[in-house]
Order: structure tokens, then C-alpha cells, then sequence
């Protein structure tokens, strides 16, 4: 941090990352040195007697002197690298002039490969096949060494250097600064645009509602991401300087009785995502179950008439019966409808805690993360909720919910059915993940219905804005299973999170090769 400039450039790497991936490759570089001077070593004598002993001779000696030369400017990459601390470049300002002559080596090195290709695997050479075979294992392990380096340069490449690099200066002198800042936000927004669209071209097509989504997720992640001048080790080392200075704060114990109930009503969250989950649960009884339990012919034609496009073996909808022990009468309504915004959901009757249970299923496809990336502030427009906002994915798909309930009386249907029996039914609002976000947001939405609603959202995003959140404390339970990362990405966590690390790293007097290896050494 700041990223390194070099080749007029800005590039996804820092003067102070290339300790690691320099030392790895003077390793390798100084192991196959050893077996070239080995091979040259036992075989020189042998190398007089081929037709191609000019050549050959000229590639030994030539990758010897070569190989000397880069090793020589690795390690002075390595200790200049080593220099300074992750603020304090000026150390390392000498990086980019041992890059230049790193990559003028490379020339002559690239050129005495391709003579060793010619040689080596050229059919009258005139040499033993106990010479020849020595010699294109030196050639293949050259060119492997020198893939690998392609290959980094390649995964630090930064599609947009040059217009980072340039944003950095016109931020330095402040002349034209408006008009390349626009540049390089459209640019992001272009960029992502491209990523988010190849990412999701086998379902998106050319529908409308998919392209608006992966626009507003694009300038979502360009806003997010211009002007942090960082790269990824800067996160990492960040992430173990805060951890360091963190201190886990104690909150007050929950009610056991609230504690119970969402753990009783985790069954149901879970058998909403259907067969793939009951079989990753159960991988060696599980499919035999579920084979035995899913067949059409298991439901009465009332019931399939208010389960909504299950497989032809109805097997998700097996799978809930498993997962829950739900007979069949008390699955009440069952949809698996996936779109943009709009996702599974089941309602179910739980006669032995007198509910209606509203599951909601969380991500299992590429809809549902589109879904999950839509994060703008959407307005809850609800009486006594002034300034409340949500998760604007989520609240879309909870609106979906709400009409599916609400205006076709699928609800109102299971409280009658319910009421045959017990009057006293309440309703309880579960899902996991993006389906614990819209559950949240649905749950606000049915609130002023249903006075006594409960909603447990197992490892819930950030789906609220503090202004929701202190008015529904009462009604909604989020669970958190121990570092899960899940709930704590929303993107004012994140803007919080960019801060505290900026905080912590403009802090930090050491070397960032030392501040990885000591966070690697706690780790283990």
C-alpha cells in the first residue's frame, strides 16, 4: 500500500509483496541451476561427440551465465522488498529499475529456451539418447520456471493501471481531476458490468430485469472499490493487525425459551433447500431415503395441486417431509419457483407448537446471488417505520412473498385449515441466509397482519438499517453460528471494515512480510 507502479502502470501487487513469490521462485530457479550444473557436469565430455555441440554448448553455458545473472537480481528484488514498512515506500523505490532489468534478462533467457527446444527434441542432433533425455528435462523444467512467471504477471495484472495510475497523478496536481475520476468510475462500471454478465450469461439472457440488476451491482462494486489504493495482501495484513487489537465484546444472555425455539425451528429453514441439502447431510442413508419417500405417487392429488414446479419425482418436496417429519396434509402450500427476486418458499402447519411456518430458502443459484448483490437502500414503506430501509434484493423478494401469501390467501387458507382444530395459531417466519434477509423484511411487511408474527433468521445478512433493526428487536431473532462472514458483509460493515483497516495500517511500523508471517505462525 500504495500498489505498485511500474511499466506505466498501476498493478494488483505492493513493492513489499514480492518477498514470497521471489523467494519461491529463487528456490526453484537455484534447484534447477543445480541439476543443469550437474547435467553439464557429467555429460560435458559426452556433448563433444554430437553433431549440435556448438549449440549445445553455447545453450549450457549460455543458461549458466543467465541463470547467475537473475538469481543475483532476485535477491536484491527480495532484500529491497524487505525494506521499509507498508506506508513507507521509499525503501523500496528502487523495485521497479530491478523489475526493468528482471524483465531484460528474461530476453535472453526466453531466446536460449527456444534453442534448447530446437535442440533437444530435434531428431539429428547425433547425440546418445543417454545425453539427449538429460537435456529436455533441463528445457521443459526452463520453460516451467518460466510459465510460472507469465502466470503471476498475468494474476497481477490490473486491466485498469493505466487509468489508476494516471488518477493517482491528476490527484497529485488536482488538474483535470473531475474529468478522470469520471473516466475511470465508468471505466469500473464497465468492467464489472463485463464480469457480472459473463458470469451470468447462461441464464440471463437478454432479459431486461437481470441486466438493470447487474448495472446496479456493477456501480455498487465501482463505487465501493475506486480510490482504495490497496492491494490484496494490504486486506489480509489489515484483517491480522485488527484482529489483534479487537477485543470481543459480551452482550446480555438471550431467553433459554427463545433459544430453544429457534433451535426447534432450524429444521425448517433447512428443508427448504430440498434434496441437494438432505443428501449432503445425509450422503449414506440419505438417497435411499429419499428414493423411498419421493415418488408422485406418495401425495394425494389435492396436495400436488399446491406444490408448485417440483421435479417429476417430486423429490424437494420428499425431502422436506424428511427434514421435518411433516405429514403430508400439514404441508400446506410449496413452491420452488426461482427467478430474479423471487425464490422458494413453503408454508407448513406445526401442530405441536400451534404455528404457521413460513420457510423461505436461501441461495442455491445464480438468480439467488444476483439477488443477494442487489444492495442498494430500498424505502419500507410502512406506518411507524419512518426512515427505515432494506436490502433492496431482499426487500423485492419478500414483496413477492407477501403478494404469493397475502393476495392469493395462502395464509389466510392455513389459519382456517389450522382453526379447525386450535384457534390460537401464531405465525413464524424462518429461512437461512438470503432467505433469513427476506424472511427479516417479510416479517416487517406482515407485522401490522399478524401482531404475535415471530421470525428466527438463521446467519441473516445485512438487510436492515439501524433505524429497522432497533424497531423489530423484539420479533426477530437472528442466529449466528461463530465467525460466520455471512451476516457481517453489508456494505455499510464493509465501509467500516475500509476504514479500520486503512486505520490500522497507516498505524503499522512493521514490514508486511513480517506482520503475514507472525499472523501464518498464530494461525497454526
Amino acid at each position: 500500500m500504495p500498489a505498485l507502479v511500474a511499466f506505466n502502470r498501476r498493478w494488483q501487487i505492493g513493492s513489499d509483496d514480492l518477498v514470497f513469490p521471489f523467494t519461491a521462485g529463487l528456490m526453484a530457479r537455484f534447484a534447477w541451476f543445480i541439476v543443469v550444473c550437474s547435467i553439464y557436469g557429467v555429460y560435458h565430455k559426452d556433448l563433444k561427440e554430437c553433431h549440435s555441440q556448438i549449440a549445445l554448448q553455447t545453450f549450457f553455458i549460455g543458461v549458466i551465465i543467465v541463470a547467475c545473472l537473475v538469481m543475483g537480481n532476485e535477491v536484491a528484488i527480495i532484500w529491497t522488498s524487505m525494506q521499509g514498512t507498508i506506508m513507507n515506500t521509499r525503501p523500496r523505490q528502487r523495485i521497479p529499475i530491478l523489475l526493468y532489468i528482471q524483465l531484460a534478462l528474461y530476453v535472453p533467457e526466453i531466446a536460449l529456451s527456444i534453442l534448447g527446444i530446437y535442440w533437444a527434441f530435434h531428431s539429428s542432433t547425433g547425440c546418445e539418447l543417454g545425453v539427449v533425455v538429460p537435456v529436455q528435462i533441463t528445457v521443459v523444467l526452463q520453460w516451467l520456471i518460466l510459465l510460472s512467471v507469465f502466470a503471476a504477471a498475468a494474476m497481477f495484472f490490473d486491466p485498469l493501471g493505466a487509468l489508476h495510475k494516471q488518477d493517482r497523478s491528476i490527484e497529485q496536481s488536482s488538474k483535470f481531476q473531475c474529468q478522470t475520476f469520471s473516466k475511470l468510475v465508468a471505466a469500473l462500471v464497465t468492467l464489472w458490468e463485463r464480469r457480472c454478465r459473463l458470469l451470468c450469461c447462461c441464464f440471463a439472457g437478454n432479459d431486461q430485469q437481470y441486466m438493470n440488476a447487474i448495472s446496479q451491482i456493477a456501480e455498487m462494486f465501482a463505487s465501493e472499490l475506486h480510490g482504495v489504493d490497496a492491494v490484496p495482501s494490504d486486506v489480509a495484513v489489515g484483517l491480522i493487525l485488527l484482529q489483534q487489537q479487537q477485543e470481543i465484546e459480551s452482550r446480555g444472555k438471550e431467553e433459554r425459551s427463545r433459544i430453544d425455539a429457534a433451535a426447534y425451528f432450524m429444521r425448517y429453514s433447512v428443508g427448504s433447500y430440498g434434496w441437494p441439502m438432505y443428501v449432503f447431510m445425509n450422503p449414506c442413508c440419505g438417497p435411499c431415503s429419499l428414493c423411498q419417500k419421493a415418488s408422485a405417487c406418495c401425495y394425494p392429488a389435492n396436495s400436488l395441486a399446491h406444490i408448485i414446479k417440483d421435479n417429476c419425482c417430486m423429490c424437494n418436496t420428499a425431502a422436506i417431509h424428511l427434514q421435518t417429519e411433516l405429514r403430508n396434509e400439514d404441508l400446506f402450500y410449496c413452491s420452488y419457483h426461482n427467478k430474479l427476486y423471487e425464490i422458494p418458499f413453503y408454508v407448513a402447519l406445526d401442530r405441536d407448537k400451534k404455528t404457521v411456518v413460513v420457510s423461505i430458502r436461501g441461495t442455491l443459484s445464480m438468480k439467488d446471488t444476483l439477488t443477494d448483490l442487489t444492495g442498494h437502500g430500498e424505502d419500507i414503506h410502512i406506518e411507524g417505520l419512518d426512515g427505515g430501509m432494506a436490502h433492496k434484493g431482499m426487500y423485492l423478494s419478500a414483496t413477492y412473498i407477501k403478494g404469493q401469501l397475502i393476495d392469493h390467501g395462502i395464509l389466510q387458507e392455513a389459519f382456517d385449515e389450522a382453526a379447525k382444530t386450535v384457534k390460537s395459531y401464531r405465525l413464524v417466519v424462518v429461512g437461512h441466509s438470503l432467505g433469513a434477509g427476506t424472511a427479516s423484511v417479510l416479517s416487517v411487511l406482515l407485522k401490522p397482519m399478524y401482531p404475535d408474527l415471530q421470525c428466527f433468521a438463521y446467519s441473516n445478512p445485512s438487510c436492515l438499517n439501524e433505524s429497522a433493526c432497533t424497531r423489530t428487536e423484539d420479533y426477530i431473532m437472528s442466529v449466528i453460528v461463530g465467525k460466520d462472514v455471512v451476516p457481517r458483509m453489508g456494505v455499510k460493515n464493509l465501509n467500516t471494515l475500509k476504514r479500520d483497516l486503512e486505520t490500522v495500517i497507516m498505524r503499522c511500523n512493521q514490514p508486511k512480510y513480517r506482520v503475514l508471517i507472525s499472523g501464518c505462525w498464530r494461525a497454526l
